[in-house]
């Protein structure tokens, strides 16, 4: 486990697609370029409405581990999140990372768990 806890929220599970989605879909601002500030296909709003969500469920999970450490509980093992937490914390030079790369290695890691799921049972 990544993130200390199965974060399977169907929220997240449906922007991931949605984001997917949006990735691959095409963009008639990129074919005619003096009409792509329009965004006629209302790809950017939707684009910005997914990392919103993203950035949302991304900054619970952070909060989540952050509160955990807090109360001093003490578990078997250690998170990921929990080591990239406690790098912010040392305030090292030579391995300096922020917030956003955390939620960054969150989302590629359970982005890449869907798909690679998603592969392994087709129809699910």
């Amino acid at each position: 486990m990544l993130f200390g806890k199965k974060f399977t929220d169907k929220e997240f599970m449906v922007a991931i697609h949605e984001g997917t989605f949006l990735a691959g879909a095409s963009n008639l601002g990129d074919f005619i370029p003096f009409i792509a500030f329009l965004d006629l296909q209302g790809l950017g709003r939707r684009a910005k409405a997914v990392i919103k969500i993203f950035d949302e469920l991304l900054d619970v999970i952070i909060e989540e581990r952050l509160e955990y450490k807090k109360q001093n509980r003490t578990e078997k093992g250690e998170f990921f999140v929990d080591v990239m937490l406690d790098v912010i914390r040392s305030r090292e030079k030579e391995h300096q990372i922020d917030r956003s790369s955390i939620k960054a290695v969150i989302l590629v890691s359970k982005t890449l768990k869907l798909h690679s799921y998603a592969l392994i049972r087709p129809g699910n």
